[in-house]
């Protein structure tokens, strides 16, 4: 399908009131189309920053590097919004950054929201805290792989009880952790007095973290899962590092530091256990799940608490195992906060699957409920489900990574509201990714979106933000690899275009570069 480069040309912005099927868009910060197009009925794909593209920094030039992951977006009150997102680079990874070492780091771009131009492009962490067994100290080890991230609704870390007495902070915290064997969690606080500061938050331990996802809902007890992804194989089969699901119950605070007050230092960790399920294979939808405690786990390796995870037996071990977690998200449709999804990967002539846990009392989180699966990937053609989010409709947004398979990685909407099949909205860009069309501008087949973020009310209803990871040697040692920031529009009816409404900020944006450019 041809590309529509929309922003460059006025005629143009009537068409985004009215996208086609299959609509791209180049946008006004990059000269590349994107890297992943649409496969259903009105939606829309606009590339935004490619990796090595340059824009405005602090004092020079700010390129986008490579293996973009966890993203998070607020507003600035000015027109403009923040995104910020990790980089997976390995700790032997990159060139130095803002905190003073190589590795994985967080980039803070700003954009306008009119235009989806990228106004202004920085590094997020300026100093990062870590837990010597004492105290926190400022550390000068580089960080490894940061995986997914969340930037949690400002209710996941404050609260106001009846009496009017507040606890938590308003201070917007960007929560993600490292996706390696003893992994470490991280806070890093981006707005506040403390921002640009990330903290390691021990209580949450040592996993090969996906991500680590705080419940929104406003109570004093701070409530975050935290995403195990490790082996594909159960202890059973004799993997060492199996697959568990935990999560960190703490106690939101009056004062102290940013990440005390949020309750992410007080907490014990908690693993999930279905009574006389081994694994994943070994009970039915609506079992019921007991939260195992753990304890105080910050003076523990990673070695240490797998020990505890698995227990005496290997063949019946303390928590139930899954087939590799991966991303989650917790629900946003109004009184159902108690429902947190998540999916497993596998392999990618497994069995991938969409889990839902159910707590009893999200007030109680620690006296259980349910679980069951809502999507096996198997029967819908599905493969290697990765990232994720939930949308304020009630849909689940699923991002494959299907690794260097001869597929496109493909992005699919499940709806939790109202039910029905799994709908596949886009797939990675052939000319790019399919060896199999022989194109010069072919990348890799080893491609990946990830850190999809809704966005609706930052950008509009239905849209959302994500990144690309397009795996191969760029052959420039501050990028890694290749990779693209964009943009993705996703109808409530995926029958029908794009609703008008949402998309006049855009044409207005498109009709002011088009003035711009005609002046020049």
């Amino acid at each position: 399908m041809r590309v529509r480069k929309w922003l460059w040309c006025a005629p143009m912005a009537g068409a985004l009131l009215g996208a086609p099927v299959g609509a791209q868009d180049i946008g006004p910060s990059t000269s590349v189309e994107p890297y992943v197009v649409p496969t259903a009925t009105g939606v829309v794909t606009q590339s935004l920053l490619t990796v090595g593209d340059t824009v405005q920094g602090l004092g020079g030039p700010y390129r986008l590097a490579g293996i973009p992951d966890g993203m998070g977006a607020y507003d600035n009150g000015d027109g403009t919004i923040t995104v910020l997102m990790n980089h997976e680079h390995s700790s032997s990874a990159g060139v130095i950054r803002r905190h003073g070492i190589n590795g994985s780091f967080v980039s803070k771009m700003i954009v306008d929201k009119t235009t989806r131009q990228i106004v202004q492009g920085e590094d997020l962490i300026e100093q990062v805290k870590l837990w010597d067994g004492a105290q926190y100290v400022t550390g000068s080890e580089a960080l490894n792989r940061l995986c997914s991230a969340d930037l949690p609704a400002a209710t996941a870390f404050a609260y106001t009880d009846g009496s009017g007495a507040f606890f938590g902070t308003t201070d917007r915290i960007f929560m993600s952790g490292e996706e390696t064997s003893n992994g470490r969690a991280f806070a890093h606080i981006a707005t506040g007095a403390e921002a640009g500061t990330s903290y390691e938050l021990p209580r949450l331990g040592n996993i090969a973290f996906e991500n680590v996802l705080a419940s929104p809902y406003a109570q004093q007890a701070t409530l975050v899962a935290g995403m195990d992804d490790a082996s594909r194989n159960f202890s059973s089969e004799g993997a060492s590092t199996p697959s568990e699901l935990y999560f960190y119950v703490g106690q939101k605070q009056t004062s102290g530091t940013t990440i005390e007050k949020a309750g992410l230092t007080n907490g014990e960790l908690y693993g999930v256990t279905v009574s006389g399920a081994a694994d994943e294979n070994s009970f039915a939808n609506g079992a019921s799940f007991q939260m195992h405690n753990l304890g105080d786990v910050s003076d523990l390796s990673g070695a240490e608490l797998q020990a505890q995870s698995i227990g005496g037996d290997v063949n019946n071990p303390t928590l139930t195992q899954f087939r590799r977690i991966e991303d989650g998200a917790w629900m946003t449709v109004a009184g159902r906060e108690n429902e947190f999804y998540f999916v497993t990967t596998d392999t990618f002539n497994g069995n991938s699957k969409l889990w839902q846990v159910e707590f009893g009392d999200i007030t109680d989180p620690t006296a259980g409920g349910t679980i069951s699966t809502v999507v096996n990937g198997i029967d819908h053609g599905i493969h290697m489900m990765d990232n994720m989010t939930i949308d304020p409709w009630g849909r689940a947004i699923i991002q494959e990574d299907p690794g260097g398979n001869d597929y496109l990685a493909s992005i699919w909407v499940v709806d939790l509201v109202n039910g029905g099949d799994p709908i596949k909205v886009a797939e990675h860009n052939p000319k790019f990714f399919d060896p199999a069309e022989a194109d010069p501008a072919f990348l890799t087949n080893n491609e990946e979106s990830s850190g999809i973020i809704p966005v609706f009310d930052l950008l509009g209803d239905g849209w959302y933000l994500l990144d690309v990871q397009a795996h191969y040697n760029i052959g420039d040692p501050e990028l890694v690899e290749g990779g693209q920031f964009a943009a993705i529009y996703i109808p409530r009816d995926l029958t029908d275009v794009p609703e008008p409404a949402s998309m006049l900020a855009l044409a207005a944006g498109v009709m002011m570069i088009a003035r711009r450019r005609k002046k020049a």
